[in-house]
């Protein structure tokens, strides 16, 4: 195949050389394909050549690692064993059922168990894990107070209303 002189010849496809320089605005560009020329016009940034730091505002670095002692407490199996029966210990404390009690045995395996998923979770990010460990245990000492205070209130009702009763009758 006969290519023009100074044309360039891939696997069929003839690309002309630039021999005339383009009329009107663009004939400073002569020889500059349109989008290399849109891209030379484009505004530089500010801080070319500077590092832009991370996408999305703040760096994670600013933030505290944990320590490799805190980081070994995260995983202990007696912090586990409280998270994880609390809901137990909780409807045990309210209401005096003995099948809510979890025997020691039981506290045992659920700690361990939930120490070693807690070691599985936390690889990307440990925070997150003992901030949900930190709010188990809150609620665990907290709930189960205002649950009790909650039925020892309902019972000083329910015995002022028969006393009521009572003095109607008598």
């Amino acid at each position: 195949m006969d290519t023009p002189e100074g044309a360039q010849n891939i696997e069929g496809l003839v690309i002309p050389a630039a021999t005339s320089a383009p009329s009107g605005a663009g004939a400073a560009t002569a020889g500059v394909s349109a989008s290399a020329e849109n891209i030379r016009q484009r505004k530089e940034r500010k801080d070319k050549g500077q590092p832009r730091g991370p996408r999305g505002g703040e760096s994670v670095a600013s933030l505290q690692p944990l320590s490799a002692t805190q980081f070994a407490k995260l995983y202990d199996p007696e912090i586990w064993q409280k998270a994880i029966c609390a809901p137990a210990d909780a409807m045990a404390a309210i209401t005096a059922k003995p099948y809510w009690e979890v025997s020691q045995k039981e506290r045992e395996a659920v700690g361990v168990t939930g120490s070693i998923a807690a070691q599985c979770f936390a690889v990307t990010d440990p925070r997150w894990l003992a901030a949900s460990l930190a709010i188990i245990t809150v609620l665990d000492v907290y709930g189960i107070r205002l649950a009790l205070w909650m039925a020892d209130l309902k019972k000083e009702r329910q015995e002022e209303l028969e006393r009521k009763r009572a003095a109607q009758r008598g």
